[in-house]
């Protein structure tokens, strides 16, 4: 499939909204959505070419391709070559980096006939994974002259284009028996009332008290929730599993102790669902906090603000998730004013010895306090990390120093 230039723009939120249409099942037309979303990412972020490459039988083959009509001659869909010949292997197995600025400067693609013959200058490239870890193939985009104005934060955009592509893509591989066990699955879980919760304790650094409940879901079979969501969704009931779970921790909201808060965890898709306001519109949210999950991503932020005042009328506040673990993750938190910011816990994993961690703690911290919002170190695991976090003025904290996941009492 080889595509050209639409005769209308397609802005990137249109371009990550099909992808997750897509992954969610709500649209099928597998062909029709990749060639609107090579024709935005290309447009967008400045490409010359975008492709999707399948990897089958020890060749990379160009399974759809987007360029602009002057480049059309430059790779055409049917390709095929050997894959230890592509770029697309060696991003694969981590022999080449996800952002090339200038191939021809690039030791590790020297060898390769594509550097020069192309040539390539400026490529973005990173894999459809499946979740059990075998990759699809690549989604890609490449200038034929390095191009200062595409930046390695671009590669956001991709991955989570890449994620979505691979969730339908994962559902198609399955053979339609699997899906229809997966779809009965879900189905039962939610008949059932919804997952198993257990509830982990969020702690005042400073007095080591009690002042909030993160729900989290376990399922029966021993397997990890992202697995179980994602299965949902690959069979469109994320959005029912998600409600499912939110209403079950819910149920537990008169039993929290004291002061504290219940925090529950939603996607983007979940929240700006018509399932929410009917799931947490009877109840009095003064004492819960929504999390806001990346199982998808954030396509239209008017929707989702107005979703955060319905919520914030009702007494409940919205919490932003991975703080300082990329730009999507700052994005969400300019875009949304969160009450309520946790930082990534790759950032508080050996806070204590990593002058640069906490620097950046530092700055959250500044900056939570500057807009008004509460921050939340997660994956606290040592009364190092406690101490160090505690000094640089981050008030509560996560993990499993601090508690365990359990039931309530």
């Amino acid at each position: 499939m080889t595509t050209s230039c639409p005769s209308a723009p397609v802005d990137l939120p249109e371009v990550v909204k099909v992808a997750e249409e897509l992954a969610s099942g709500l649209r099928t037309d597998y062909d029709d959505c990749v060639e609107l979303v090579l024709a935005g990412l290309r447009q967008r972020l400045g490409f010359d070419v975008a492709f999707v490459g399948q990897f089958r039988d020890g060749n990379r083959v160009v399974e759809a391709v987007d360029s602009d009509p002057e480049d059309a001659s430059i790779l055409e869909a049917g390709l095929s070559e050997p894959l230890e010949q592509s770029y697309c292997a060696r991003v694969a197995d981590g022999r080449l980096p996800e952002f090339v600025h200038d191939a021809r400067a690039q030791p590790a693609v020297q060898d390769l006939p594509a550097t020069r013959g192309l040539p390539v200058g400026t490529h973005l490239s990173v894999p459809i994974r499946y979740s059990d870890g075998d990759v699809y193939g690549t989604l890609c985009g490449f200038t034929q002259t390095p191009d200062p104005g595409i930046r390695e934060r671009d590669l956001g955009v991709m991955r989570l284009v890449a994620r979505l592509l691979a969730r339908y893509l994962e559902g198609d591989r399955l053979p339609r028996r699997s899906r229809e066990q997966t779809r009965e699955d879900v189905e039962q879980v939610i008949d059932a009332g919804g997952p198993a919760v257990v509830y982990q304790p969020v702690r005042d650094l400073a007095s080591m008290d009690v002042v909030g409940y993160e729900a989290l879901s376990r399922f029966g079979d021993g397997a990890l929730p992202d697995e179980w969501f994602a299965r949902a969704a690959s069979v469109g009931m994320g959005v029912e599993l998600e409600i499912a779970a939110v209403r079950k921790a819910l149920t537990r909201l008169p039993d929290v102790p004291g002061r504290a808060y219940l925090a529950v965890n939603l996607s983007a898709a979940a929240i700006c669902s018509d399932e929410m306001p009917r799931a947490l519109g009877p109840l009095d949210l003064s004492a819960v906090v929504v999390e806001l999950t990346e199982q998808t991503g954030v396509t239209d932020y008017a929707a989702m603000r107005e979703r955060v005042g319905w919520l914030r009328g009702r007494g409940g506040r919205v919490a932003i998730d991975d703080a300082g673990a990329g730009y999507a993750g700052l994005q969400r938190i300019l875009e949304m004013s969160p009450d309520v910011i946790k930082l990534d816990r790759a950032l508080v994993h050996d806070v204590a010895e990593d002058e640069a961690r906490q620097a950046l703690v530092a700055a959250l911290t500044w900056f939570a306090r500057r807009t008004g919002a509460t921050l939340v170190a997660e994956g606290v695991e040592t009364s190092a990390e406690v101490e160090v976090l505690r000094q640089l003025g981050v008030p509560l904290g996560q993990g499993y120093h601090l508690g365990m996941p359990a039931l309530l009492d």
